[in-house]
């Protein structure tokens, strides 16, 4: 070994110093003692081949070789394989390499090799190696290189997904096919009435009611470890037989045994003949719920309600009762202060559509409207006009010239509240959203968003193709075409999907809303105070009063109303004709254009 350079001529001790890695001794003087050599943290000493663990005397004739602690990288790849095996997941706990460095240090008697970090080495992982240890696995499908390189690239030891399987493809439940709605609707003449599923409907003995379609396999799919994985079984349906019905050995036929309504509650058909109720309808009995026909052989009286899901006949009187039916409505008797609904949703839907077509006819007339306004020269000089836009005349003329809108547009704000949780429609709901929208512009106190004749022609187009759209919705939706009938009425409100026939002295204070004809032709025939909207004609004997009560009759385009006799106070609409009556009038018949 070399010695140092300069010896310590203070003490006859030898000394050891480091210099770059390498141990440098003096041997000590005579009367001197030799050089201590120690290992210490992060440092390996070897002296003639032997590794020191403690103190040891060195001199200059020693071999001394220092090494530094050194360690290689590792890394381990833990995976995780979902529970159904359709998802393998890695993730990689990376253990780093270390190199240190031995510290230099001057001549000293006694000295401890001290190293210091002088860098850590970090495991260098290839995405092939990931797959080959995935694959030793067996996890052989769905390996997703680009999710094993994200893996080996993120510095957290975080969970990735690197495998998918293909999930299988669920089968087909099996279906229950309602053999009695589609015979009935196929049946049926071209005016008649399409029954929703949902409404009940008469058979006769022995036809076939329901049958179950078949369920249908589904498609197998693969895990991660490349095993076929078979789809759920489809469940199958076994038709049960309530009361009135019968099914077949394999439960996937049922006949009805009765005449009666059918009806389908899980997998039991039940088919239910009409229900009579022998006396009234009050507090006693409570309310009057049935799926079928109802026969009240009494009267209906003070806040009672009968609701059948077919037709309803109440052969006394109703009195500040309801009385709803999914079919034709008959009341032998009087009715006051009732609401009698024929045909369920269907003549809700009847009166929207009628007032959609109301709302249409105005905005088509709205901007020929406003074109013209505009050129009245007390108008153009208007300085709102010029400084808020044309949307000033809008406001203008819902106050003069178009004044019944607002009421038309409260009116189909009303409906389509109703019509909410009963009528499942993607279009009813946007349409629903549209008209809101459409109100809160157009009805603003200055509609500041139509500026121009131009927007307001797009804002009315494209608002009455929206109408056009749920038109269609709600005439699917009241074709049902129920009966009602009744020889007098007062302070009531009506509503048939189909006509409505007043056979006696006639109705007083009332509303009528029908989707098909009003007949009010008993005697004498009187339709007095309150309005009828009809989307059939109207035949009535007298209209209105000597007293002038305000009275209304309106039909559509290519309708009539037909009356005998009609008194002032009395307004007649029929599609874009009107008539007020200012003195009495015989023998009034107007057509629709």
């Amino acid at each position: 070994m070399m010695q140092a350079a300069g010896d310590n001529t203070t003490t006859l001790n030898g000394t050891v110093a480091i210099y770059q890695g390498q141990a440098l001794v003096t041997n000590p003087r005579e009367g001197g003692k030799p050089a201590v050599i120690t290992p210490g943290d992060h440092a390996q000493v070897l002296v003639n081949g032997s590794t020191l663990t403690g103190p040891k005397q060195v001199t200059a004739e020693d071999e001394i070789k220092l090494i530094p602690d050194c360690s290689a990288p590792d890394w381990q790849l833990n995976i995780r394989v979902s529970s159904d095996k359709m998802n393998a997941y890695v993730r990689i706990d990376r253990t780093p390499g270390s190199r240190y460095r031995i510290f230099d240090h001057g001549p000293a008697h006694e000295l401890t090799v001290k190293a210091e970090l002088e860098e850590l080495i970090k495991p260098e992982i290839t995405t092939q190696e990931v797959i080959q240890l995935l694959q030793a696995k067996g996890i052989v499908h769905g390996i997703m290189p680009e999710m094993v390189q994200l893996a080996i690239a993120s510095e957290q030891n975080s969970e990735y997904l690197v495998a998918q399987g293909v999930p299988p493809v669920p089968g087909i439940d099996a279906e229950i096919r309602l053999v009695f709605a589609e015979k009935l609707q196929k049946n049926k003449p071209e005016e008649a009435p399409l029954i929703h599923l949902h409404d009940v409907i008469s058979v006769e003995p022995g036809e076939l009611l329901a049958e179950v379609i078949p369920p249908q396999p589904g498609k197998s799919g693969v895990d991660v470890y490349g095993n076929p994985v078979l789809p759920p079984a489809p469940k199958n349906i076994v038709l049960a037989a309530g009361n009135g019905a019968e099914v077949n050995k394999e439960g996937t036929r049922a006949k009805a045994l009765i005449a009666g309504r059918p009806v389908l509650s899980g997998h039991t058909v039940t088919v239910y003949p009409s229900y009579t109720l022998n006396g009234d309808v009050d507090a006693k009995t409570g309310q009057v719920l049935f799926k079928g026909d109802v026969i009240i052989q009494g009267n209906v009286l003070d806040g009672m309600k009968v609701e059948a899901s077919g037709k309803v006949v109440v052969n006394g009187y109703v009195a500040n009762a309801t009385i709803i039916g999914g079919g034709d409505v008959v009341i032998h008797q009087n009715l006051v202060g009732g609401t009698v609904r024929a045909g369920g949703v269907s003549a809700i839907c009847q009166r929207l559509i009628a007032s959609l077509t109301t709302l249409q006819q105005y905005l088509m007339q709205l901007v020929p409207a406003i074109t013209q306004l505009k050129k009245h020269p007390t108008v153009s000089r208007n300085r709102d006009l010029e400084r808020l836009g044309d949307g000033v005349l809008v406001k203008m003329l819902l106050d003069t010239k178009f004044k019944q809108i607002p009421a038309v547009l409260k009116e189909i704000e009303e409906d389509l509240e109703k019509l909410v949780g009963a009528v499942e429609s993607k279009e009813l709901d946007y349409f629903r959203k549209s008209f809101s929208d459409f109100t809160k512009k157009f009805c603003a106190r200055v509609p500041l968003e139509l500026k121009t004749v131009a927007l307001i022609q797009e804002f009315c187009t494209k608002f009455t193709g929206e109408i056009k759209n749920v038109s269609q919705v709600l005439k699917e939706r009241a074709r049902e075409k129920a009966k009602l009938s009744v020889p007098y009425v007062q302070n009531s409100h009506l509503e048939s999907s189909g006509d409505v026939y007043i056979t006696g002295k006639g109705c007083y204070s009332s509303n009528i809303y029908a989707g098909g004809n009003v007949l009010i032709y008993g005697s004498p025939g009187v339709f007095r105070g309150g309005e009828i909207i009809a989307g059939g004609n109207i035949k009535v004997r007298e209209l209105g009063s000597q007293a002038e009560a305000i009275t209304l009759a309106q039909v559509g385009k290519d309708r009539t109303i037909t009356v005998d006799r009609a008194y002032p106070g009395v307004t007649i609409k029929a599609g874009a004709r009107v008539e007020k009556i200012n003195s009495v009038t015989h023998g009034l018949i107007l057509e629709g254009i």
